[in-house]
């Protein structure tokens, strides 16, 4: 019997494949309206949550950053904002060149929130698959929507959507790239785009080795983050100095620890029974820190912590580079997991820390089909619609200093929230674990076999059996599906 493939003419084939569509091309109508639906959801659920949300809490932090960028002018760059990395304090300068007010900062400010999550649900689209381009925005405007207004009032939105973003033109890549074109005509999209998330906020380079398992990439993706990265610090050490470079990691270094981390929960708990051996107060840092017994040994710990975060990181790469690979779904649920063990162990949780996950969990999601747990998207919009009930909604209710109900609700929803999200880690980085075994390893249990009769009367042999037989006992010169 002829193979299959073989019977198909060639004109059938370029008829064929003239008549089906390219799989990274534009999203379809259907799931444009599917995603501008959501969208107007997630508008419609940022809308109600502002008019809900107590004044005078999310929208201080634009008045802060407008009150500190005021004062370039009279004390240099090197001076205002220093928790934050270069590059971003120039943004948040920028605006005030068009809007000098702070009501106007604050309009121009929410615009821009607005383009940079409507520009990431529009990457999004951009991913190849119909269902990877439907998932990815669904799950990322619903996530933003149930954050509520926060999302507009923080930029933390920005280096999560570019770590998006580089999982997205991997996945792009990954589409386009036949077996034989792999690693050429490749440019370090990645890289570039890593590194300008790193120059927001500096988390984003704890992903980037992830792809450095592919050797034909490697050059390419380490000369993209070299480049951009020195552009980053010319245009830095060129505006504040360079001493201006290192304060961001001096400020998160004196941290205390911040009543919303998930490593606090124990004293949420343990405050439930007295509520008076902690207390919080707003530190310098502009955050709310516990004080009592045992949180020096929690602090401690978390630094612990953050040792796991980098075995984990070194454990992942690994893993990754065993395959000599970059598989698109492998890197972004491998990303997922680091992000989410580093939000899980940190001794800060602000609110906005979801804007770093979502994004990326996100991309996961929409191309992992059946490979990525289908609870994690339910998961994630609960996790953001709790931090949001958690801050602002519910916040005043944890500082009460007695008993009542209000302060009882305020800790049941912070304690299931920090659940959550250590659950949501742990399954991220047994996901990971998964998607990252080497190629071709040995499956764990017996191999099944079949029979096979060496000839007319003769004795059978046990051979190992295929998961789709051939029909007839001549090889295909197509790969076998082992």
């Amino acid at each position: 019997m002829p193979d299959p493939a073989e019977s198909v003419s060639p004109a059938t084939r370029r008829s064929t494949s003239a008549e089906s569509p390219p799989e990274p091309g534009g999203p379809a109508r259907g799931v444009l309206l599917t995603v501008l639906g959501w969208g107007m959801l997630a508008g419609a659920a940022l809308l109600l949550s502002s008019a809900l949300t107590p004044r005078g809490t999310i929208e201080n932090d634009v008045g802060y950053y407008h009150a500190w960028v005021e004062l370039a002018d009279r004390y240099g760059f090197s001076q205002i904002l220093p928790e934050y990395p270069t590059p971003v304090m120039l943004l948040l300068w920028l605006p005030t060149l068009v809007a000098p007010t702070q009501d106007a900062y604050r309009i121009l400010f929410v615009a821009a929130s607005l383009a940079g999550l409507a520009a990431g649900a529009a990457m999004m689209t951009r991913l190849p698959g119909a269902r990877a381009r439907q998932t990815a925005p669904v799950v990322f405007l619903a996530c933003t929507g149930a954050l509520g207004p926060i999302t507009l009032y923080r930029f933390d939105l920005l280096p999560g959507v570019l770590l998006a973003a580089a999982c997205v033109a991997l996945a792009r890549e990954e589409a386009a790239s036949g077996s034989r074109r792999r690693g050429r005509d490749r440019r370090p999209w990645w890289s570039v785009l890593v590194a300008l998330g790193t120059g927001i906020k500096a988390w984003p380079i704890i992903v980037w080795p992830l792809v450095l398992g592919e050797r034909s990439r490697r050059r390419r993706e380490a000369a993209g983050f070299i480049a951009t990265g020195a552009v980053l610090v010319a245009v830095s050490v060129a505006a504040a100095g360079w001493g201006r470079l290192f304060s961001p990691l001096t400020w998160q270094s004196g941290r205390g620890l911040q009543v919303e981390s998930v490593l606090a929960t124990w004293v949420l708990l343990a405050r439930l029974v007295s509520p008076s051996s902690w207390t919080a107060a707003l530190s310098d840092a502009n955050s709310w820190d516990f004080s009592g017994p045992g949180v020096s040994a929690t602090l401690a710990l978390g630094t612990a912590a953050q040792v796991v975060l980098l075995v984990w990181i070194a454990a992942v790469c690994w893993r990754l580079w065993r395959t000599r690979a970059a598989e698109a779904l492998a890197v972004a649920v491998s990303a997922t997991s680091v992000v989410a063990v580093l939000v899980a162990t940190d001794k800060v949780f602000s609110p906005q820390y979801m804007m770093w996950l979502a994004p990326v969990a996100a991309v996961a999601c929409g191309i992992g089909r059946a490979r990525v747990p289908r609870w994690w998207a339910p998961v994630l919009v609960v996790i953001c619609a709790l931090t949001q009930l958690s801050y602002p909604t519910t916040y005043g209710w944890l500082y009460p200093g007695d008993r009542g109900a209000l302060f009882l609700v305020g800790t049941l929803l912070m304690v299931a929230r920090n659940a959550m999200v250590a659950v949501f880690a742990v399954s991220a980085c047994r996901t990971a674990w998964r998607l990252t075994a080497r190629v071709g390893s040995a499956p764990a249990g017996p191999v099944p076999t079949v029979s096979v009769p060496l000839a007319e009367g003769g004795a059978a042999l046990d051979a190992p059996a295929r998961r789709n037989p051939p029909m007839t006992p001549i090889p295909s010169r197509r790969k076998a599906d082992e």
